[in-house]
């Protein structure tokens, strides 16, 4: 629905079941939309300028508006088939421009160098006065360049983020074009997709797999080597993958840190209580644009 930009679908397991349900006609067509957390139901207004198509089982939400357009898409749960998990949403720009209609600049600029893009900044302000601001990227954001288009591709919790920007306007000025969101489904999974951009480390690990030196990484790449203590345990799952177990008494939790594209730096992708990883379960959920940031 309007406004559902940024939503994290991941299931919540406290609540069995979450997502959405959908009521439809004798000639299929969807006349309802309910919200599910847990035992609640909670009806949902359907927006006038929305439609919805069904297709092989997933259900299309498309908002038209004189601004842009919005498809959200409904995946099937996997054990509940009367119930809807939103698996995408794509917005994309009718005219992207780096102006309004007040003649008010909001725009990117890129660095770019030898076609590869090291630093991206936000331009505002009037023909009189225009600011520029550096943007910080996400540990796990990419960015790259393609003839007059920009895309950063990003990961945060259980979504992979493509972002689109076009040359527009004033020479070296960019206009966000699109914005899609997938998000990751764990189908079976009992441990569950949370990549922590800034959550970060590097491990120290021998040739019989033991975890040997810990050093947590910061914002600016800098490194501090974690002191060794009673209550928490780092263990080396498979290559490429490193739990953390903390326990305090009789409770346990874990985090579940994973190096993807070999830089040495491993990123938190999971976490929970107890000391149990379905490490395949959460395997299934990394795609190669998400190891392709971590």
């Amino acid at each position: 629905m309007t406004g559902m930009m940024g939503f994290n679908s991941g299931y919540l397991a406290a609540q069995t079941p979450n997502g959405f349900g959908f009521t439809t006609d004798a000639s299929g067509k969807i006349t309802g939309m309910e919200r599910l957390l847990g035992t609640d139901t909670f009806d949902l207004r359907l927006p006038g300028n929305a439609t919805f198509a069904k297709a092989n089982n997933i259900v299309t939400e498309t908002l038209t508006g004189s601004y842009a357009t919005e498809v959200l898409q409904y995946a099937p749960d996997p054990t509940n088939a009367s119930l809807y998990h939103l698996s995408s949403d794509t917005m994309t720009i009718a005219n992207p421009s780096t102006t309004n209609a007040y003649g008010f600049t909001r725009a990117y600029s890129f660095t770019i160098a030898n076609g590869a893009v090291t630093g991206m900044q936000s331009v505002w302000g009037n023909a009189g006065h225009t600011y520029t601001n550096s943007l910080r990227q996400l540990p796990t954001a990419h960015l790259s360049s393609s003839g007059n288009t920009v895309t950063e591709t990003l990961v945060q919790g259980n979504v992979v983020e493509t972002l689109q920007f076009v040359s527009s306007g004033s020479a070296g000025l960019y206009a966000l074009a699109s914005d899609a969101r997938s998000f990751v489904q764990p189908g079976s999974a009992t441990t569950l997709l949370s990549v922590d951009p800034y959550d970060r480390a590097k491990f120290t690990i021998d040739a019989g797999g033991k975890v040997s030196q810990v050093q947590d990484v910061r914002i600016d790449g800098s490194t501090v080597t974690v002191t060794p203590n009673a209550y928490a345990s780092f263990s080396q799952l498979a290559p490429g993958y490193v739990l953390e177990t903390v326990s305090f008494g009789t409770r346990s939790s874990y985090e579940v840190y994973h190096d993807g594209n070999g830089d040495g730096i491993y990123t938190g992708i999971a976490h929970g209580v107890g000391t149990t990883v379905d490490l395949v379960g959460l395997q299934s959920q990394l795609s190669p644009a998400i190891h392709a940031v971590l």
